[in-house]
């Protein structure tokens, strides 16, 4: 992308492949969208572990990988030192969006690769004042008889619970907020009981029709939730959730 010299190593939202240039999609968007670079790079650096043969294509498949991945500079994205990181910039806006990221929601993958950058790591105190510092991220109160320990009520889109852990093993894994196994297969086993329940009344919701998150709809993109819930099911949610809830996954396919 031609903004790449100027982004400092984080990609953007989206690019136009025909004129290598980004495409904004909301105001003031641009260059750096440090979420998105997240997503692409627990992507890569599974392929980096993957294609491990000693030959030309691997080696050199890794080598660029490894040359992109460390010219990430996400401590640059904490704006100037702040105990938080910002998810977007630009080189015509800079950080006109103001949008730093905090918890509890789809971006733990953010805050995970930043700390563990080889070159422009950030600090603890990062993760800790900047993602578990919000009013939305401890919970630990218990709906349909299961209790969730971080987040919104009722646990917010089942991508919460999905997008950060395509790269990132939730078994075991744990701090002093919580059991990211209990807090995942918990979101997931909430999002199902109240799409049984069904307490709109909505048609075709049930054990074998469920899940709430993020998709298009009958008027544009939602990101459905209990708490957000206009009567679409999305057929992604459930299907993402085997890992958490196989024999309810397998109901939904």
């Amino acid at each position: 992308c031609r903004c790449d010299n100027l982004s400092h190593g984080v990609v953007p939202h989206v690019v136009d492949g025909r004129a290598v240039d980004t495409v904004p999609i909301i105001r003031k968007d641009g260059a750096a969208a440090l979420v998105e670079t997240a997503y692409l790079f627990q992507v890569l650096l599974c392929a980096r572990q993957y294609f491990n043969a000693d030959n030309r294509i691997e080696n050199d498949l890794r080598n660029r990988i490894n040359w992109l991945w460390n010219d990430i500079e996400w401590s640059w994205c904490t704006k100037g030192g702040e105990d938080v990181l910002y998810w977007h910039w630009s080189p015509n806006n800079g950080w006109a969006m103001n949008f730093p990221v905090r918890g509890f929601n789809e971006c733990l993958i953010m805050y995970v690769l930043a700390a563990s950058g080889e070159h422009y790591p950030v600090a603890s105190s990062v993760y800790h004042r900047g993602w578990a510092q919000s009013n939305f991220f401890t919970n630990g109160k218990t709906f349909y008889g299961y209790t969730l320990p971080l987040g919104f009520d009722y646990g917010g889109p089942l991508f919460f619970s999905q997008y950060s852990f395509l790269g990132l093993d939730p078994r075991g894994l744990k701090d002093e907020y919580a059991d990211y196994w209990e807090q995942n297969k918990n979101h997931t086993l909430i999002n199902y009981s109240y799409s049984v329940a069904n307490p709109k009344k909505f048609k075709g919701y049930g054990g074998n029709s469920w899940g709430l998150s993020a998709s298009d709809t009958y008027n544009g993109y939602d990101a459905h939730s209990p708490t957000n819930d206009h009567g679409t099911i999305t057929p992604t949610a459930a299907l993402s959730a085997f890992v958490y809830a196989p024999d309810l996954s397998m109901k939904a396919l």
